[in-house]
């Protein structure tokens, strides 16, 4: 085989992985666009990103009925789907205080809680666990879990 041929085949061979991953960085563009358009929706005010584990501690104290724990992380892509299904149960349950704890940033919490699987959701009334669970959910099943 001639060096020119060769030379015409290696060429060919990196434009075509140049346009798959031209079209992969497109991808990931617009995905991160959608992404961040959609964190910039306002989370009901019953919905409460945590920010210390003394802040967890006090506002569990203070919660007048259920909290509901949302352990998530921000790479975590069903942790991403769960959060506007959890923002529209809670601005329905205005009673309900929902705590959003970054596994990744609150990491005691995290140890607290066992969270080796995300999301994890846990129940919370009268400071006392009621319930957990892990994985998504839709709407409907996170109802179901919150309850009453």
């Amino acid at each position: 085989m001639s060096h020119a041929l060769t030379f015409r085949r290696s060429l060919l061979v990196l434009v075509a992985a140049l346009a798959v991953a031209g079209g992969a960085l497109a991808s990931c563009q617009s995905s991160t666009a959608a992404s961040s358009s959609e964190s910039t929706v306002a989370s009901p005010p019953n919905v409460i990103a945590v920010t210390s584990t003394k802040d967890f501690d006090a506002r569990v104290a203070a919660a007048k009925g259920k909290v509901l724990v949302d352990c998530f992380a921000t790479w975590c892509g069903p942790c991403k789907a769960l959060s506007p299904e959890i923002d529209a149960v809670a601005a329905k349950r205005p009673g309900l205080t929902v705590l959003r704890v970054d596994v990744d940033v609150q990491t005691e919490l995290a140890e607290r809680y066992k969270a080796e699987m995300i999301p994890l959701l846990v129940i919370i009334k009268d400071g006392k666990i009621q319930d957990e669970q892990a994985g998504y959910q839709d709407r409907k099943a996170l109802e179901t879990f919150i309850g009453g």
